[in-house]
């Protein structure tokens, strides 16, 4: 992971989340609100609808972890329509750069939570992956411990990441 901050420059109020497949091949961009930067992580907000609901999405990306978590609310409160820890790798922060950035790999697998329980997604994905010998031994390790951390750990992660944004003033 790297950083690209200049101390005593102003924080930018936007910053782009950008995604990159784990191979590579394809790369999305989401403009989005930077909340907080910190020495430890990244929070950003991005805007968007639904099923005619519009919604906030706060991305907490950790510079040092091996996951991201989205936290999804109705735009103007209530509580979370879902949560959503995507498996990652590869995570800068570039505050410097215009636009500010934040990079990651995407690792395949998320863990969806919602009121019908927690499940994990895009397995087809990963055994494509894994058959065709597109991860790395690194990779799949990566991933198979991020999915048991994730198993065990994603309530306390969803609470700490409510508290935060209670802190901030952003989720009643």
């Amino acid at each position: 992971m790297s950083d690209r901050d200049a101390p005593g420059r102003p924080a930018p109020t936007s910053i782009v989340e950008v995604k990159r497949a784990f191979d590579g091949a394809i790369e999305q961009r989401f403009d989005c609100d930077l909340i907080e930067a910190t020495p430890a992580r990244v929070i950003v907000r991005f805007r968007f609808e639904r099923d005619g609901r519009r919604l906030d999405s706060y991305g907490f990306f950790w510079r040092r972890r091996s996951y991201n978590c989205y936290y999804v609310v109705p735009r103007g409160g209530g509580p979370p329509v879902f949560l959503r820890f995507d498996v990652v790798a590869d995570v800068e922060v570039d505050l410097v750069s215009t636009p500010a950035e934040v990079r990651y790999r995407d690792l395949l697998l998320d863990l969806w939570v919602d009121d019908a329980g927690a499940r994990w997604e895009d397995e087809d994905e990963l055994e494509a992956a894994i058959r065709t010998g597109a991860l790395s031994g690194a990779e799949m390790c990566s991933i198979d411990a991020t999915r048991t951390l994730l198993e065990r750990r994603h309530r306390r992660v969803a609470a700490a990441v409510r508290s935060t944004l209670r802190g901030l003033g952003l989720v009643p």
